[in-house]
């Protein structure tokens, strides 16, 4: 058997946009399986031991351990049951633990590609085709710890060339200066937030 949960969501302008479903499963052997069922317009992944994108995404959506107490465990996966038009990724930069309740930063690099897709084996209803989405935007922290830094923004819009055709032209945003940089710059970024819009919005 399966029994259900639903966490509220109350709707907004944005919501269309932003807005997805997380669907959570949690099976105990002899017992029915646990399902939570999520909003989110952040998908938030754990990267102190991922150097990509891809790994931290393999990681969130893996089968995970859980101990329940009385030597009973289970095992509890996330998938996706209904994906936004922009998907807003947050890569943990801030870690806590008992011995540093203070927290500290997580400052490696983790690549990331222009384009994304989601994998069917991420989504929950069978046979839904993978989404493919476009990077547009990318918010960076600067600073060595959590109490201190500074705040960017590389944003990609599209410009007239010498042609009058438009062509993708990523700028760089700190503050009141704004310059345009390359496609390169941008994913050499230690990115904190990735924004990427799918291709068929």
């Amino acid at each position: 058997g399966i029994s259900v949960r639903s966490a509220n969501d109350s709707a907004s302008l944005i919501s269309p946009v932003f807005r997805g479903v997380l669907r959570s499963e949690l099976k105990v052997r002899g017992a029915k399986t646990s399902v939570s069922r999520e909003p989110f317009v952040t998908l938030q992944l754990e990267i102190e031991a991922s150097r990509s994108l891809d790994g931290a995404l393999a990681a969130f959506f893996g089968a995970e351990t859980v101990a329940l107490g009385a030597g009973v465990v289970g095992k509890k996966t996330f998938r996706i049951e209904s994906l936004p038009s922009v998907m807003v990724i947050c890569l943990k930069r801030f870690a806590y633990s008992a011995e540093n309740a203070m927290g500290q930063k997580v400052g490696h690099h983790v690549r990331f590609p222009m384009e994304m897709e989601i994998p069917q084996h991420f989504l929950h209803a069978r046979g839904a085709a993978a989404m493919k989405y476009r990077l547009f935007s990318v918010v960076t922290h600067h600073g060595r710890d959590i109490a201190s830094g500074h705040y960017t923004c590389d944003v990609l819009r599209n410009v007239k060339d010498d042609m009058n055709q438009l062509v993708p032209q990523w700028y760089f945003c700190d503050d009141s200066k704004v310059s345009a940089v390359s496609e390169r710059d941008v994913l050499e970024r230690p990115a904190y937030m990735l924004m990427y819009a799918s291709k068929s919005a």
